[in-house]
């Protein structure tokens, strides 16, 4: 009796023993499978950002790898541009990437040490974005702006970067282009029955593309 009851004790263990090794065995499966989708989710992020830089050119993402992995900066490029900037106005959309488009791509550097650096990189993937050098400058562009009531190319984007947005100020006007929805309105502001343009207004756009007195 007492082999037998050491024997069913020992079969209850053994059960006890497969059942728990079957529920490791699950849990380990299920923690297997999180983690592949984990890494597929990883993977998505990834090729997300990788094509939202290539919007900016086909190389841009193995250029920016590169810089990062390059040591002799004495400043680290900036760009480019267009990772910085965001529309504030959506319906202004096609206009502004016909007037500041080309920009997008753009790097800049502080030296021309950098900037042979930069050049090496981008031959070397074929990469043929502008490359601005020059010496960062935070100037007050403030008064340089026209009456709030305009919304200015500035005022309809937002810019995260302080380098990238006084660049744009000093190589595009952002600050003294105007947007206006249409023509009528645009040339009545701009012409201002010879009046000339309103204070610190270079020029106007409209919301179709149509470019409006500009000095």
């Amino acid at each position: 009796k007492q082999c037998k009851s050491q024997l069913t004790e020992l079969e209850e263990k053994i059960d006890h023993i497969q059942s728990q090794k079957f529920s490791w065995e699950g849990q380990l499966q299920r923690c297997q499978e999180e983690i592949i989708r984990y890494e597929r989710l990883l993977q998505q992020l990834s090729d997300q950002k990788s094509d939202r830089l290539k919007i900016f050119g086909q190389a841009i993402p193995d250029v920016l790898s590169a810089i990062n992995r390059e040591r002799r900066w004495h400043r680290k490029p900036v760009g480019p541009f267009g990772l910085f900037i965001k529309l504030q106005k959506p319906e202004w959309s096609e206009t502004l990437e016909s007037v500041i488009g080309n920009t997008l791509s753009t790097f800049a550097v502080n030296n021309h040490n950098d900037q042979r650096l930069l050049a090496d990189i981008m031959k070397r993937y074929k990469c043929d974005s502008p490359i601005i050098v020059g010496e960062d400058d935070r100037f007050d562009y403030t008064i340089g702006e026209p009456d709030e009531q305009f919304l200015t190319i500035l005022r309809s984007l937002s810019i995260e970067n302080e380098n990238v947005k006084r660049r744009l100020i000093n190589n595009n006007r952002i600050e003294s282009i105007i947007l206006v929805e249409n023509r009528a309105e645009a040339d009545k502001i701009m012409y201002n029955n010879g009046k000339g343009f309103p204070r610190n207004v270079e020029g106007c756009y409209t919301i179709d593309g149509y470019k409006v007195g500009h000095k």
